[in-house]
């Protein structure tokens, strides 16, 4: 737009003269894009509240740029809103309404509470009420932020208050049509501290009784819900609250009051949990918790375990985490069940152990030994060759303690047959255990390289080890260099033989002679390929 036009509608802005807004309102509808923006910044900018209504009254028609020139200023257009929200003509109603959303203009929930207290027309009283409730909810969004793109409200809590204490004096008024709708909203912003809640709750007489408990008992909003789980931290809660917790079977509920759960209860929550003696959701046959996610199946148990529900459903839950449930969960479910009953515990891991599922297999194997399983060791050594790798390593890690340094520490004790088995097992529980045992076997202690050399020749280990060994024979040690000399001339191969050829200028006579006995030995033996063919 040429200069001259921005100072024209500047100058409109700014001047006293009350002809001027005329002007402005006026261009509002000139075809040209550019002189509708220029006249929308001046009203704005002048703030006298017939510009709003002019603005309000062609909401519903206004594009996308404007309306986003129009949020800077929403909270200076109260009373245009309020004019506009209770003027008689739909479209100029349904505007402001819109407006009041759009930009959640909180200011005006008290205003259109009083209006429905006061207002006879229905369609009028229905656009108010849905706006009521749609500030409600967003309201609580940003108190609770519970979306991640819930945007930053300076003085939420304030706010919240204050329409609280608003609704809670319109939900005290009799014969408020649409009432239902306003006690959840005020359900939803509320606590228990607020006065009107509480009365309804607990004084069994209220005209409002019933409503109230109908919401607690089967609204989903998050709120609400919240509600039920907060009469339990109270020394003397509604028995509404005892009700719900036993009555109320929908997954919403289930998962709120599970992810809710605290990290300790506090001496109130667990008196009151200890007198809920049945939950209605852990007692169907079968179970149906697949709808409670997987990170909730610990606090599942805390809660169960909190409650004074019969034995026998605790055990179904727990017996129902240990096959369903992530890892921390089926630890907590495995103690449960120790404690609940042993002899159960054998059977479910006996089952565990046959079960396809991999995770559940693998909590099986780890609890073999802890829980003295019969022949676990057995089983152990037969999941190391399981097909299933979480099998496998819960196998090794229940098994870490049947190591190298133990075989290192006992080999000569045992027979030859059990060395041979040792040498096989390790392998399977430490996939690094022979480059341990080749570490300890050129370590920098004489004795310990000895110990190691032996023990690996006991377990049968020389030719999977030949490169040690060969490396071995440079070793300043004469007699492991001469025990070096005796396995590599019983290892075939060109490699072994090329090593023993220099070993026959060894300082030492013995080892010459042990030296020129493996190369016959070795050059006298078939070729490999040779015994193929055969």
């Amino acid at each position: 737009m040429p200069n001259g036009f921005s100072k024209t509608f500047d100058c409109l802005a700014r001047t006293t003269n009350s002809h001027a807004l005329d002007v402005l309102i006026v261009a509002l509808d000139v075809p040209n894009e550019e002189v509708r923006n220029q006249a929308v910044k001046a009203i704005l900018k002048r703030r006298h509240p017939r510009g709003h209504v002019e603005l309000l009254r062609r909401f519903h028609k206004l594009p996308d740029a404007i309306r986003n020139m129009l949020e800077p200023y929403a909270g200076t257009m109260g009373k245009a809103l309020r004019q506009c929200a209770n003027s008689g003509e739909q479209q100029l109603e349904s505007n402001a309404l819109q407006f009041i959303r759009e930009f959640e203009i909180y200011d005006q929930v008290p205003i259109l509470l009083e209006f429905l207290a006061e207002s006879s027309q229905q369609e009028h009283h229905r656009y108010c009420l849905e706006t009521v409730e749609e500030l409600a909810n967003t309201l609580y969004e940003h108190v609770n932020q519970t979306t991640k793109d819930s945007k930053y409200l300076r003085d939420a809590r304030l706010i919240q208050l204050r329409i609280v204490s608003a609704l809670e004096k319109i939900c005290g008024q009799p014969h408020i049509p649409g009432y239902e709708r306003l006690l959840e909203s005020l359900f939803i912003l509320g606590d228990l501290e607020v006065g009107e809640i509480r009365k309804m709750l607990r004084q069994d007489g209220h005209p409002r009784r019933k409503h109230a408990e109908d919401l607690l008992r089967n609204s989903d909003h998050p709120g609400i819900m919240q509600l039920v789980v907060d009469f339990m931290a109270l020394s003397h809660p509604s028995y509404l609250s005892f009700r719900c917790l036993a009555e109320r079977d929908d997954p919403q509920f289930i998962c709120h009051l599970l992810r809710t759960w605290p990290r300790s209860l506090t001496i109130s929550q667990r008196k009151n949990f200890k007198q809920i003696e049945s939950v209605c959701w852990l007692e169907t046959q079968p179970l149906e918790l697949d709808l409670i996610p997987t990170a909730l199946h610990a606090k599942l148990l805390q809660f169960v375990n909190a409650t004074s529900i019969k034995r026998e459903f605790k055990l179904r839950v727990a017996e129902w985490v240990v096959s369903h449930g992530c890892e921390e969960a089926r630890r907590a479910a495995t103690d449960m069940l120790d404690e609940l009953d042993g002899g159960r515990m054998h059977t479910l891991i006996e089952e565990g152990l046959d079960s396809d599922d991999e995770e559940v297999q693998a909590w099986a194997t780890s609890q073999l030994r802890a829980k003295r399983v019969p022949e676990a060791f057995t089983k152990l050594i037969e999941r190391l060759d399981s097909p299933m790798a979480q099998v496998q390593q819960a196998a090794r890690e229940e098994l870490e303690d049947f190591n190298l340094r133990r075989i290192l520490t006992l080999y000569d004790l045992l027979d030859t047959q059990t060395c041979r088995l040792a040498g096989i097992l390790i392998q399977k529980i430490d996939p690094d255990a022979l480059q341990k045992l080749s570490q300890e076997m050129t370590g920098p202690m004489r004795s310990k390289r000895m110990r190691a050399t032996q023990a690996a020749i006991a377990m049968g280990l020389q030719e999977t080890l030949s490169d040690t060994f060969i490396q071995l024979l440079e070793d300043d040690d004469v007699l492991v260099r001469r025990t070096a000399t005796e396995v590599v001339g019983q290892i075939p191969g060109a490699e072994s033989l090329t090593a023993l050829q220099g070993m026959l200028d060894d300082s030492n006579p013995r080892i010459r002679e042990i030296a020129q006995q493996g190369i016959e030995r070795l050059q006298s033996a078939p070729a490999p390929d040779a015994l193929a063919g055969e």
